[in-house]
């Protein structure tokens, strides 16, 4: 026969994206490349998840991918927009950091009924932040927590991570990345925003090489982040 296949045990209640590669040539994938070509969606199945293109980036694309989903796999209540609950405001700046020597897009999650008057809000810090705007859809689901009683109202910081080269160097345990967030984002962002100095009220989060960051900023700045959500970090 030539047709080949391979079989894994799983758990029950597993949620992950996939793609196939057709008469792989088995050498080092480009996924910048490859997307669409090389390795595609399953043609069978039609639960897909779109990596959108940043209109920022010359040549980029947007990316579909299969999803598989299992029978178990664990709700996700908070991800869709509510018809009946108040949504929060979402701002974009670009800020330039003599620091770092560059300049990013930074976006400002206020939640609904924001106002300057209340008192100081919890602060939300989260990297990757275009991916946690379009791809992981923050606001909606700070939108419906707020709306169940589950957090406070608080206010997201989103800064956004450039391109992979940059994503590469700032992200994985890198000081003056800290010192930017420390001496420059955060000091304007209380400039133009009510936010709260209390590092209890304070949390830095993000995913794989945002994990790793989160985990090395609460270290290495815990008098300003005393909360830390690293979401599978690349503590390889």
């Amino acid at each position: 026969t030539n047709l080949w296949y391979r079989t894994y045990q799983v758990k029950s209640n597993l949620r992950t994206i996939y793609l196939h590669s057709p008469n792989d040539p088995l050498t080092e994938l480009n996924f910048g490349v490859d997307f669409g070509t090389r390795i595609v969606p399953d043609p069978l199945n039609p639960c897909q998840f779109i990596y959108p293109k940043d209109e920022e980036i010359p040549d980029d694309k947007e990316a579909v991918v299969s999803i598989l989903e299992l029978p178990d796999a664990p709700p996700q209540p908070w991800i869709a927009p509510r018809p009946n609950v108040a949504k929060g405001h979402v701002e974009m700046y670009r800020r330039h950091s003599p620091i770092l020597n560059n300049e990013r897009r930074v976006y400002i999650y206020t939640p609904p009924g924001y106002s300057t008057s209340n008192k100081p809000y919890p602060l939300l810090l989260v990297f990757d932040g275009l991916a946690y705007i379009d791809l992981v859809p923050t606001p909606t689901i700070l939108d419906n927590l707020i709306s169940e009683g589950k957090i406070p109202p608080l206010v997201a910081v989103l800064p956004d991570s450039l391109d992979q080269d940059t994503r590469n160097r700032e992200l994985p345990c890198y000081p003056p990345f800290v010192d930017f967030l420390t001496q420059e984002l955060l000091p304007w962002v209380h400039e133009h925003y009510s936010i709260t100095n209390d590092p209890a009220q304070t949390i830095v989060a993000g995913s794989s090489y945002g994990g790793l960051a989160a985990a090395f900023v609460g270290l290495q700045a815990s008098e300003t982040f005393g909360n830390v959500l690293s979401q599978s970090g690349s503590f390889w």
